[in-house]
């Protein structure tokens, strides 16, 4: 009795022992039947519909682009920057050769009438000159040259008009004769030599010239 009943604890211990493998590989395909039930596939809802599958772009490449959009943003920035300087210095470039023209033609003009004694024009043309190149080397030669030429004018029209006050016309003929020939853009030196050949006629007994009667002897 007791062999028997070993003997059928060994059988029944052996036939669980083969079966053991079969049992866990049929639980095997249990258990992953089960999961692909519970767990809907990639790009499918739970009831089976089909969902759109968003691709997700990697984390550098996204916080890369609006880096790259910005640099080609400020290369553009940079270029329109670029034209509108050169843009500028070719007009600054245009605005500074003119100047130089003008500056060099006011020059020209005053060195002509200052060498044909004429001395208004030339005062004019050299300040216009001075005005748009204050440290122009030639124009403030002229000017100091127009000056001393000045100066030497005024003082003989002093002389001429103080022979007119006394009356001494051969004096004032000569002084308003000479400051003309300094300068022979002088009005007042012209107007002196008309009133003093108007007055020696009227003195020796010739006509009044009525073209000297608005001298200003006293100024």
């Amino acid at each position: 009795m007791f062999a028997l009943v070993f003997t059928a604890y060994g059988i029944s211990h052996y036939d669980q022992r083969e079966r053991t493998p079969e049992a866990q590989a049929i639980q095997g395909a249990v258990r992953e039947q089960s999961r692909a039930l519970a767990v809907p596939a990639s790009g499918e809802s739970a009831n089976g519909a089909a969902q759109p599958v968003i691709a997700s772009a990697p984390a550098h490449r996204l916080s890369q682009a609006p880096v790259r959009t910005a640099h080609r943003h400020s290369a553009r920035q940079y270029a329109a920057t670029s034209d509108d300087l050169a843009g500028d210095g070719t007009d600054l470039r245009e605005d500074n050769t003119g100047a130089r023209a003008d500056v060099t033609g006011s020059v020209a003009r005053a060195r002509a009438s200052l060498d044909r004694n004429s001395l208004w024009p030339a005062r004019r043309a050299v300040m216009v000159a001075l005005a748009a190149q204050p440290g122009n080397k030639e124009a403030l030669q002229i000017r100091a040259e127009l000056v001393l030429r000045e100066h030497e004018r005024d003082a003989l029209l002093d002389s001429a008009r103080q022979c007119a006050r006394e009356g001494r016309w051969a004096c004032v003929w000569n002084n308003a004769s000479h400051a003309r020939s300094v300068d022979v853009s002088s009005r007042e030196a012209q107007k002196l030599l008309s009133y003093a050949v108007a007055r020696r006629g009227a003195d020796s007994g010739g006509s009044f010239d009525p073209v000297a009667s608005d001298v200003m002897i006293n100024q």
